[in-house]
């Protein structure tokens, strides 16, 4: 019988990590490769969302027909420009209530905030396993995870793979409503 899998997705996490990789993550192949041997219980990716840009629709609007739950939250848009939607909480509650149906948890985030949410998952008995940008994820993160999988090493993880034969690969800029996330 196989492991029963939850994938969290930050997505704010990876699009940063992976902008500054120069790189656009194909999610439906991130969402194959994380459940790869596994009854995949549930998929779910969280991100900030501007109510006043149209366009993350798209990128929503994908996502959760490619297997992913959507969870979104409205940004905070600072005086100094920048901008901000943590989703962290949510990420953390979703995993503590859904553990008991898990055997493991696979997180996309390099985020060190996370170290304790492992160690309480780890304590109910349950695998942890991170994928992530090997530069920019927390080393106590990979310390502690029972698997860190440098995203990278992930055979076609970039733009181009494809979704079950679809030409189109998810571009996690459009999350932000930059760039087009297709081929």
């Amino acid at each position: 019988m196989s492991a029963n899998v939850g994938v969290f997705v930050d997505v704010s996490n990876l699009f940063y990590s992976a902008k500054s990789a120069g790189v656009e993550v194909n999610y439906c192949r991130l969402l194959e490769f994380a459940s790869r041997g596994r009854t995949l219980i549930r998929s779910i990716a969280y991100t900030g969302i501007d109510p006043e840009n149209n366009s993350q629709r798209k990128f929503i609007d994908f996502l959760a027909s490619n297997g992913y739950k959507v969870v979104c939250k409205d940004i905070h848009k600072y005086d100094t420009g920048r901008i901000k939607a943590n989703l962290d909480i949510e990420i953390a509650v979703d995993m503590m209530l859904m553990a008991q149906n898990l055997d493991i948890v696979v997180l996309v985030s390099g985020d060190g905030d996370f170290a304790r949410l492992v160690k309480a998952i780890q304590d109910k008995g349950v695998r942890f396993e991170v994928i992530s940008f090997g530069i920019s994820t927390s080393n106590e993160l990979i310390t502690l995870v029972d698997r860190f999988t440098e995203i990278s090493s992930i055979p076609d993880i970039f733009r181009n793979g494809g979704c079950g034969g679809s030409v189109m690969a998810a571009h996690p800029g459009a999350a932000l409503g930059t760039n087009d996330y297709r081929n």
